[in-house]
């Protein structure tokens, strides 16, 4: 098993201008700060872009960390405030919201259950049907605003205190918990009402909604953003949520399970020609 970055020898090693160091600081973060940016932003190229600035900020404020928190925590800091700030991404200029997925979702012919036997035992299918399932849910996020989608990424999908969440964000842990109790209410009770994951009396299936965007001709722009994404190696689905008891439980086991990426390998190159550590 990997042992975690000695950030206590690294950061100073980083400062006094060891290289080797800095590069390992920054392999060490890529991932991290990829997997938040996807699921704020959910488009993989405004992912790296703002990975990279992200990292960039990060390297030239290594020396305002003071070992007061865990090093990783102070990154998501950095990370949240770029993020919060950011440019609206491409999905947030198409105007997602809660009404107009549920509409949509109501107005979805139901499958015939044959079918969804079919697709199950499909490998192919399943692998469709996985992506999907990860870009529905997250596309839900996009319905909440910044600060409560902030809150909920931080709280459900990296599990963090309140008490550090609270600092990445620069608010009290009562506003944080506030916070994070709205954006769970809002997810938890329209998934309640129309996404069978959280409640099996739902018609909504992923397989369902899988041939629903492919008779749509949508499935080739979900799978075009999945196939640039890498899975990072020791992905593991999680048992189903349905055979979980409270929805809570069940909404946590959904977002932090869903599939987590590796940053790509270009990013890597453009933060080295961002810092000026390229001849080119």
């Amino acid at each position: 098993m990997e042992h975690p970055p000695d950030y206590e020898k690294l950061v100073p090693r980083a400062l006094n201008g060891d290289l080797p160091a800095l590069e390992e600081i920054i392999r060490s973060i890529k991932d991290q700060i990829f997997n938040l940016s996807m699921r704020f932003l959910w488009h993989p190229q405004d992912a790296e872009d703002a990975t990279q600035e992200i990292i960039l900020k990060i390297v030239l404020h290594l020396s305002q960390f003071e070992f007061r928190s865990a090093f990783t925590t102070w990154t998501y800091r950095i990370a949240m405030n770029y993020l919060i700030d950011a440019k609206r991404s491409r999905l947030e200029r198409s105007h997602v919201s809660f009404d107009a997925i549920g509409d949509e979702l109501r107005n979805m012919p139901s499958q015939d259950p044959h079918k969804e036997e079919e697709m199950l035992a499909d490998a192919q299918w399943k692998e469709t049907i996985e992506r999907v399932k990860t870009a529905c849910t997250h596309a839900m996020l996009h319905c909440l605003d910044r600060e409560n989608r902030a809150a909920f990424l931080l709280g459900e999908l990296f599990g963090m205190d309140s008490r550090d969440a609270a600092w990445v964000l620069s608010i009290s842990p009562e506003a944080y918990r506030q916070r994070l109790s709205r954006a769970r209410s809002r997810v938890q009770d329209f998934m309640h009402s129309h996404c069978g994951l959280m409640n099996s009396s739902n018609k909504c299936r992923c397989s369902q909604r899988a041939c629903q965007i492919q008779s749509k001709s949508l499935l080739d722009r979900y799978l075009t953003l999945a196939d640039r994404l890498e899975t990072i190696e020791d992905y593991a689905p999680p048992s189903p949520a349905d055979q979980l008891s409270g929805e809570l439980e069940k909404l946590m086991v959904i977002y932090r399970h869903n599939r987590r990426y590796r940053a790509p390998q270009t990013l890597l190159v453009r933060i080295r020609r961002g810092l000026g550590l390229t001849s080119d």
